[in-house]
């Protein structure tokens, strides 16, 4: 106990696992800093890595550090002041296979080499399932930034503050057309973050590369349906439907090119008692409707937008519709 005195200082014990951290920890990218886990590496380094390998030189070298100098490179981060590199403390993990357990009970800070800023990575949450999926539909990430794209600023606005409470990081709101807002945070590990944990590709998006994340797919009802969200606020349309010249119908309209998404969104919708209706577009875009009266209910209960404008003018055209059906 008092062996790890330091890393209990250091660390916000969480007493829980936390999946995410988890998934960052044995696959992003290797020179990904660790920081606040020196105590607990160095103990395992000194007793059975040591025992292992024999000398420091050794544990040196199989660290890839200088073959000069390797005791000298090892010591250097011992005291905390720099991060321990991602590739390190695998390679310590296969000493002591219960070292993932220890260090994902703790919140973690992350960092880059060429930045100062460090962070946690966020827990699974209704908040980042939500920004997940709007990345996944009006997003892209890079290996060095990641953007949401909308028409209205006011939407973005609402993500902005969300970002900023997940990441602690700044951000960059701005207007890159006549009707298109781009918002931005420039962090590699917030872009691996995003593509390890969420399955989000780098780059460009497809039908073959673009599903459903497992973590998702594993996790409570309360998540299923921010992520969906989030592909709602992302790729749907509030609008009215005509039966006839002067009787309309509120109605909302999803539109994307990703079978698999618009299949498992009807599907979780279905599940809530949502009518949906499915149907492929001459675009071949893969598209649904929700427009009965009763399951447009059932969505603004279960469901609901979080962009301002959709929520707004969903509301304004059922208020509408009833003062039409009242003046009668």
């Amino acid at each position: 106990q008092l062996e790890h005195q330091k890393v209990y200082k250091v660390f916000k014990l969480k007493g829980t696992m936390n999946k995410p951290q988890e998934i960052f920890l044995l696959h992003a990218s290797e020179d990904i800093l660790v920081y606040g886990v020196h105590s607990i590496i160095f103990d395992i380094i000194s007793k059975k890595m040591l025992s292992k390998y024999g000398t420091y030189n050794a544990i040196g070298k199989l660290f890839g550090f200088k073959a000069e100098k390797p005791v000298k490179n090892l010591w250097a981060w011992r005291k905390g002041k720099s991060g321990i590199p991602l590739s390190i403390v695998r390679i310590v993990m296969k000493s002591d296979k219960y070292l993932l357990n220890k260090l994902n009970c703790f919140e973690l800070m992350f960092g880059e080499r060429r930045s100062k800023h460090k962070l946690q990575i966020p827990t699974l949450s209704e908040e980042i399932a939500y920004i997940a999926a709007l990345i996944s539909g009006d997003g892209n990430i890079q290996p060095y930034y990641t953007r949401i794209v909308d028409e209205f600023k006011e939407n973005l606005r609402c993500v902005e503050i969300m970002l900023k409470r997940q990441f602690q990081l700044p951000t960059n709101l701005r207007r890159v057309g006549k009707r298109k807002w781009l918002l931005e945070i420039n962090s590699k590990i917030v872009s691996e973050y995003f593509n390890k944990v969420f399955e989000i590709p780098i780059g460009t998006k497809n039908n073959d590369n673009l599903n459903v994340p497992s973590l998702i797919n594993n996790s409570s009802l309360e998540i299923k349906l921010a992520y969906l969200r989030g592909w709602m606020d992302a790729e749907s349309s509030v609008n009215r439907f005509f039966k006839k010249k002067h009787k309309w119908y509120p109605r909302i309209e999803f539109k994307v090119k990703n079978k698999k998404i618009c299949d498992w969104i009807t599907k979780e919708l279905e599940l809530l008692d949502i009518k949906v209706s499915q149907f492929v577009d001459k675009e071949e875009s893969y598209r649904f409707t929700i427009l009965r009266k009763e399951s447009i209910g059932k969505y603004l209960q279960y469901v609901r937008f979080l962009y301002p404008t959709k929520l707004n003018k969903i509301n304004e055209l059922i208020k509408l519709q009833a003062e039409i059906l009242l003046s009668r």
